[in-house]
């Protein structure tokens, strides 16, 4: 609990560190979570702890690193090359491959974690089944002399309902035992063969206990919320947004800058709602540009947040954030300025700034100006068409507005004097 995320990744850096610190990485570092080593290390100790103790609470890791962890990671490819960190910075994030070697310890790692995947479902003893995790899956156990064929049908954890097939060979007496997970937001609903069946709890374990016949059908509904989840429990941390197990993480629209200036916390379960046009998605009702989705789903390069912070400071902006005299030119992806002195203001703060723009056959030179006083020139002429341009422009670390003004020079080979700009980047 000192050390984990809501999405059960630890160690920031591959430290552990205090609460200053990780909250700090979280801000600043883009190596929150080494997944699978972490996975593995933690699969392994929750399964030896729920074993020699019968707890059922040490499995709600394990669930929170399938779904968040190993099953939210990018797929391993044939070169060696493994999926490394997950990253949780509040600026924004996205799903890539951080080391380009291949054979890292994440390689090795990530085959054994997926492998003890399927060791962490199902567990028996003399008494019964147990059911630690919930996803589709079907075994074949034997309990008190009778092979007994265990399947889940849901699709769990998009669906809250478990549908269970138990089918003994013969008719048998046993305990099939569930998991109560943390998240519960209220008392799970529990049917046997279309009937309320009124279960017992022992250690963390709701348990249905009954002659079990061919073909009986077990239904449990595990009630979910979506909820605020904040760094340790105090709300002037970051906080991830959460539906029962799942860590759903906020679309990023770099237009839209810090969602965490618009979302309500407090709010979360009624102001999102459930998009129709997209599966597994909310809309944020005040605002329907703003939507959420489960983490898992994000694919590689897809920008993404999923702990929420008024103090982040974000690291790219669109062209759209900044200042503009009239006459500059929309084309979508950059915008244009056409005559001489025409001016773009940005102000930001933080450190450097590097420009970002879309070159051009008839492009000129801009004079950059930082608070005041010039930093130098961008050349936006490239021989063909959309060719990428950039300028780093130093600074210290403060409030700052940059300036960039079409200054009507050019070199001879350019066909004209125009100016462009896509984005700012901030020094991270």
């Amino acid at each position: 609990k000192e050390q984990c995320y809501a999405t059960g990744g630890f160690g920031s850096m591959e430290n552990l560190q205090d609460r200053e610190t990780t909250i700090k990485k979280l801000r600043t570092r883009y190596d929150s979570f080494e997944t699978m080593c972490g996975s593995w290390a933690a699969f392994k100790l929750c399964k030896y702890l729920m074993c020699l103790t019968g707890e059922a609470k040490y499995a709600d890791w394990t669930e929170k690193l399938i779904v968040n962890g190993t099953g939210a990671s990018l797929p391993s490819g044939g070169t060696g090359k493994a999926f490394y960190y997950s990253e949780y910075r509040t600026s924004g994030a996205h799903k890539r491959y951080n080391h380009d070697v291949a054979w890292t310890c994440c390689s090795g790692t990530r085959p054994q974690a997926i492998a003890d995947y399927y060791d962490q479902i199902y567990f028996r003893d003399g008494s019964g089944i147990y059911a630690a995790q919930f996803f589709e899956s079907a075994a074949r156990l034997t309990v008190k002399d009778t092979e007994v064929s265990v399947r889940q049908l849901a699709d769990f954890p998009a669906s809250d309902t478990l549908k269970y097939e138990i089918d003994p060979a013969k008719k048998t007496y046993f305990a099939f035992r569930f998991r109560l997970p943390g998240w519960l937001a209220a008392t799970p609903e529990v049917r046997v063969n279309d009937r309320p069946f009124k279960f017992s709890v022992q250690k963390g374990w709701g348990t249905v206990e009954r002659w079990w016949s061919p073909g009986d059908r077990l239904e449990i509904r595990l009630p979910m919320a979506m909820e605020a989840k904040y760094m340790y429990d105090d709300k002037a941390n970051p906080y991830a947004i959460t539906l029962g197990p799942t860590v759903m993480a906020v679309r990023a629209i770099e237009e839209a800058g810090n969602p965490a200036l618009v979302i309500d916390p407090d709010r979360v379960g009624e102001d999102f709602v459930p998009c129709e046009q997209e599966l597994l998605t909310w809309e944020y009702a005040p605002d329907r540009n703003i939507t959420i989705k489960p983490f898992y789903l994000f694919r590689e390069g897809e920008q993404y947040f999923i702990y929420l912070d008024k103090a982040a400071r974000m690291l790219s902006y669109t062209w759209k954030n900044a200042e503009y005299d009239e006459g500059w030119i929309d084309f979508g992806s950059w915008n244009t300025a056409s005559y001489e002195g025409q001016t773009c203001r940005f102000s930001y703060t933080g450190r450097g700034v590097t420009l970002r723009t879309f070159g051009q056959p008839n492009c000129g030179i801009a004079d950059i100006i930082l608070d005041g006083k010039k930093a130098g020139e961008m050349d936006c002429y490239t021989p063909s068409g959309g060719g990428a341009v950039s300028c780093f422009v130093a600074a210290e670390e403060g409030e700052h507005t940059l300036e960039l003004v079409c200054s009507g020079r050019k070199r001879p080979a350019s066909g004209g004097i125009y100016i462009t700009i896509s984005r700012f980047e901030l020094e991270d």
